[in-house]
């Protein structure tokens, strides 16, 4: 089944998007294909099936693609790429996941402002204490971090607090999304609305996309080559039936 079945906007999407994204989602290519490569980030197309409509991002860490942007990443490879950036840096965006109900929400370390938000699409009076402690125990290990590195920060006296009137979701599978879209628009400052969340089918379209034809992805030039031959093929094919 292809996704275009639930796509209901496709028209922002270029050609080559469109094919990449169909190619992409092919069921019937192998699973262990690799699409994207970062050096320090893998993704085979298996890994881009929760990006299908209506299922649960498994690997947020999968889809953090805005390189060079200097993520706090679990993965000790990564924080080291990025060390000798930290001092400069004016936000530190950390996914966070609650294992029961399983559940996706960001921390937003702002320098600049000396703040610290939660930003949760799907906030649960139940969890809430929780995830708060979750991100102060975070915060604990990031200022040990840079104690560590010797960065010049400091962020025990950074206020922590939820950040107001933010999308909410309206189903159980589009909270890693969110925080994609989160990181996005945070980087520059901007908070989401929910006009930006108006089609989350779309959203995963557009990861996708973006994950394969970003510069950094060694793979790409690969793909694009791929799917451009195979149109090149069947347009050939129609024109001498």
């Amino acid at each position: 089944m292809s996704i275009h079945e639930y796509v209901v906007d496709t028209q922002s999407f270029n050609v080559l998007q469109s094919l990449v994204a169909d190619y992409v989602f092919n069921r019937a290519l192998s699973k262990s294909e690799l699409l994207v490569d970062f050096s320090h980030e893998h993704g085979v197309r298996g890994d881009f099936q929760c990006l299908r409509p209506r299922q649960n991002l498994m690997d947020v860490q999968m889809i953090l693609y805005e390189s060079p942007h200097p993520f706090f990443d679990r993965t000790t490879s990564i924080v080291s790429k990025y060390i000798s950036e930290l001092d400069d840096c004016e936000k530190l965006f950390i996914p966070m996941h609650d294992d029961c109900p399983g559940h996706w929400y960001l921390c937003v370390i702002d320098f600049k402002h000396f703040d610290i938000q939660i930003l949760d699409s799907l906030r649960s009076k139940s969890r809430d204490e929780f995830r708060f402690k979750s991100v102060k125990k975070v915060v604990e290990f990031c200022q040990t971090f840079f104690k560590l590195y010797d960065i010049r920060k400091d962020v025990f006296q950074f206020s922590i607090d939820w950040a107001p009137s933010i999308p909410t979701q309206d189903n159980g599978w589009d909270c890693g999304v969110h925080v994609i879209r989160h990181m996005q628009r945070f980087k520059n400052g901007d908070s989401m609305t929910r006009s930006d969340f108006c089609n989350s089918v779309k959203i995963r379209r557009e990861i996708a996309c973006d994950l394969v034809l970003h510069e950094g992805n060694r793979e790409k030039q690969t793909i694009v080559a791929i799917v451009c031959t195979k149109t090149s093929t069947r347009a050939m094919k129609k024109l001498l039936l």
